[in-house]
């Protein structure tokens, strides 16, 4: 296990089958983490990386991921980069959605609050920065032109909270797949819900329109 020097835990999820990404591919891939980017890196390598740096830095505690879809080979493949990561596993990732693989990672860690991370989200690693620096628990949001079929953030325009957050709404910009969440009331929220089928961006969304405080945080000038 690695020791932390500090910061809050992250948690990536790599559980899902990639059902919306894959087929766009202009080659292949067994995990839509497994992507090859421009800088050589794959999005999951990137990741790692970013979140190891950011360790460093005090910033990041322990790194954790959800497995499910190839689950051997991702393992082996993270651990060739982070031999201390910390791997749970949804074994339901077939019926299940990245709600899921949140209340199982989530439950089996013990700090205050998580950064959550979609397995997809190229980014910059100053948003990763920003979110885990945050007093505040948080949702990453590009502000702006959005695209019909990604996460939109409503919030409100004076306290920056999050209202709404979801594919179906207007909003203000897109939530890039970044979360700080409080850990033991997000728990609680989905194991008492029945929202395993949800991604978690849906089941943020209802958390806040109950009363649950997440704050926007514009990371509009930091596109990856």
């Amino acid at each position: 296990k690695m020791v932390a020097n500090g910061g809050v835990p992250a948690l990536i999820f790599l559980a899902g089958n990639g059902t919306r990404l894959l087929p766009h591919l202009e080659e292949p891939q067994r995990h839509k983490s497994f992507v090859p980017l421009p800088d050589g890196n794959t999005i999951v390598s990137r990741q790692i990386k970013q979140l190891r740096t950011l360790r460093e830095e005090g910033l990041i505690a322990d790194i954790h991921v959800v497995l499910g879809n190839v689950a051997e080979e991702m393992e082996a493949y993270i651990r060739a980069i982070e031999p201390g990561l910390v791997v749970h596993m949804n074994h339901d990732y077939n019926t299940t959605n990245t709600a899921e693989s949140a209340r199982i990672g989530l439950q089996e860690m013990t700090e205050e609050s998580v950064v959550c991370i979609n397995g997809d989200v190229v980014m910059d690693i100053d948003i990763l920065r920003l979110s885990a620096r945050d007093e505040q628990n948080n949702v990453a949001v590009i502000c702006g032109d959005i695209d019909d079929e990604c996460v939109k953030a409503h919030f409100d325009e004076q306290t920056h909270m999050i209202e709404r957050l979801g594919k179906q709404i207007g909003g203000q910009g897109e939530a890039i797949g970044v979360y700080k969440v409080p850990r033991a009331p997000m728990v609680e929220f989905l194991n008492g819900k029945g929202l395993t089928n949800k991604y978690f961006d849906d089941v943020l969304s209802i958390y806040c329109e109950h009363g649950g405080a997440l704050k926007a945080v514009d990371v509009t000038h930091l596109k990856a």
